[in-house]
């Protein structure tokens, strides 16, 4: 629900978004996993073009 409030927060102006995960982390696939989430929501809600994703 917090990441829900926060997005559409970030709806209103959004900006760069980075996403990252260590060296040796337990699961780099969760990374990958939410950025393409990101980017479905993005392209969703039409704000792609205006969004920088770092990952």
């Amino acid at each position: 629900m917090e990441l829900r409030a926060a997005l559409e927060e970030f709806k209103k102006n959004p900006g760069p978004i980075v996403i990252g995960a260590t060296q040796n982390s337990g699961c780099m696939g969760a990374a990958y996993e939410f950025l393409f989430n990101v980017e479905k929501w993005l392209r969703e809600q039409n704000i792609r073009e205006k969004v920088i994703c770092i990952g």
